[in-house]
């Protein structure tokens, strides 16, 4: 019977064959924090990438939150242009210091992080996971790929016949919001230059059209923050007006989400930001990976099958610019698709997928 090592072993290698397709000669880049499981899981996947013949690098530096910046040591290894990094922070990878302050310019873009170069310029592909453990790495991490590359085409497609959605649950979620016809797919697949992902795989994701969603949010899932996440005691409830919070109601998770929002805020300020992006419902997504399971940690909980999940701050269309990303998650939602005023499909019904 294989043991946790053999497992940990076989599932890095799998991470990067079937999700990476890393191959000879390619310079591999990852970087992870000295806490938990993430030195045994990080030096796994080194080992893996080399017995492909790639060339590894593996470098640990301090916990960063969404507020701190990343060593410079990780910076200059990104500006090495590696062929693939793979990031497993207890919580972030860091923040540019000097791409945040003058921005990397390439023609008609600007980027506030050089890993946003390298994947937008489609010079490497990234994947990212917080806090990994041993049981999650073989566990939803070691998901049937092809079964949610087909699962994602098809709530996918169910996406591009819709221009608006509504949500709603037991617990009195009640959110519409009008979508673009541009999902994107969290499958395990980053093999191509500019692709990426985080694991565990799967959920489709798109950005709702900008100041078009309304209505209550009620997170009895999983509650995010910077630098936490949590299985709320009560649920949190959010009121939102033309894309944004505009009220938070709940018990001790609330104030902890109220606290990081007012934090986010300050530090907007003191950078220059506009502090207003950080409460704008800027992703919704649902959740496809039988393995996954509704724990304190919003990678995993994120994918729970036939959950839905909001976030809070930047976008990955690249309209909403945010020093936050926090996602929130929904246990069992009802999720309608509209298209001009009339429903095309219930696509979950009380946290039961219909495709």
């Amino acid at each position: 019977m294989p043991t946790m090592t053999d497992e940990i072993e076989r599932v890095a290698r799998k991470v990067c064959s079937k999700s990476l397709g890393i191959r000879p000669k390619e310079k591999i880049l990852i970087v992870s924090n000295q806490y938990g499981d993430l030195p045994l899981i990080s030096e796994n996947i080194y080992r893996a990438a080399e017995s492909f013949g790639a060339s590894p690098t593996l470098l640990y530096q301090p916990e960063k939150t969404h507020f701190d910046f990343m060593e410079d040591a990780v910076r200059q290894a990104l500006l090495s242009d590696p062929d693939v990094i793979v990031s497993l922070p207890k919580f972030k990878l860091g923040k540019d210091k000097i791409g945040s302050k003058f921005k990397y310019k390439r023609g008609k873009r600007d980027y506030s992080h050089y890993l946003r170069v390298l994947l937008g310029e489609k010079m490497a592909r990234a994947v990212w996971s917080t806090n990994m453990t041993k049981e999650r790495f073989i566990g939803p991490v070691d998901a049937d790929f092809d079964e949610i590359k087909r699962d994602s085409r098809k709530v996918g497609s169910y996406f591009m016949s819709a221009d608006a959605i509504h949500i709603s649950s037991k617990n009195g979620t009640d959110f519409t919001a009008k979508i673009s016809k541009r999902p994107h797919y969290c499958i395990g697949n980053i093999k191509k230059p500019g692709s990426s992902g985080n694991l565990p795989p799967g959920e489709v994701f798109l950005t709702p059209v900008l100041n078009s969603s309304s209505g209550t949010l009620v997170i009895d899932g999983v509650v995010s923050t910077s630098d936490e996440s949590m299985i709320p005691k009560e649920p949190v409830i959010l009121h939102v007006t033309a894309g944004s919070i505009s009220n938070i109601e709940g018990g001790t998770e609330a104030e902890k989400l109220s606290d990081a929002l007012k934090k986010a805020e300050k530090k907007s300020i003191e950078m220059g930001k506009n502090p207003k992006n950080n409460k704008k419902i800027s992703e919704i997504a649902v959740g496809l990976n039988k393995k996954a399971r509704i724990v304190p940690n919003i990678t995993e909980a994120e994918k729970y099958r036939g959950s839905f999940h909001f976030a809070l701050g930047y976008d990955w269309d690249g309209q909403i610019d945010s020093l936050i990303h926090l996602d929130q998650v929904i246990r069992y939602p009802t999720i309608v698709l509209k298209s001009l005023g009339t429903e095309v499909f219930t696509l979950i019904r009380e946290g039961e997928l219909k495709i």
